[in-house]
């Protein structure tokens, strides 16, 4: 087994994620901003609105997804 690079060129990730049910990825970036990956491809970006800082250990650390997210999104 070996590891190999799913993305590139992202700025300080924080989390990689899977929703149950899909075959997509999400990637936390510290600062809040969150991309979407599709078949390899960062095909969307969102963010969190309300982070007031970044440093140190602030910030977007993590993902996570309710367990019925292939049926509610969310």
């Amino acid at each position: 087994m070996s590891l190999q690079p799913v993305v590139t060129g992202l700025r300080v990730p924080t989390d990689l994620a899977g929703p149950p049910g899909s075959t997509d990825l999400f990637v936390a970036l510290k600062c809040g901003a969150f991309r979407l990956i599709r078949d390899g491809v960062v095909t969307k970006a969102g963010s969190i609105k309300r982070l007031t800082s970044c440093a140190s250990e602030r910030g977007l650390l993590s993902i996570a997804f309710h367990p019925k997210f292939a049926d509610n999104g969310l």
